[in-house]
């Protein structure tokens, strides 16, 4: 049971737990350089060095839209290269996998492409 000289120290402890916690889960924004797929109210946003994040779709965009524009994609087995608004992408070695608007996928080569989604109030996986 908690006296009445222990109570101060309790409210000081746990509001330094709560600083703590706030300080460590600080919402961020990041640029989601080798992928980004949208899971529904969140998004998973894949950044350079490895890091995953978790962060809401709203907060998700490029230049105000929920795509990334890229140039110079193929699509499997079909001549020429189109330009596609990609709503998923991932870095595949030297190309992104692309999905646009109908899931249909394409492959678009990395060195053209370097507008990716950036999203903010992120939470780091």
């Amino acid at each position: 049971m908690l006296s009445f000289q222990s109570l101060p120290k309790f409210l000081i402890m746990f509001i330094v737990v709560c600083i703590t916690h706030f300080a460590f889960t600080k919402a961020i924004k990041v640029i989601c350089a080798v992928g980004f797929t949208n899971t529904g109210w969140d998004s998973v946003c894949w950044e350079k060095g490895g890091k995953f994040y978790s962060c809401p779709t709203k907060q998700c965009s490029y230049n105000n839209r929920q795509y990334a524009p890229m140039q110079g994609c193929t699509l499997d087995k079909t001549p020429g290269a189109s330009n596609q608004q990609c709503t998923a992408y991932q870095l595949q070695g030297a190309r992104y996998q692309c999905w646009n608007s109908g899931n249909v996928r394409y492959m678009c080569p990395k060195d053209t492409n370097t507008d990716f989604i950036t999203c903010s109030d992120c939470k780091l996986l």
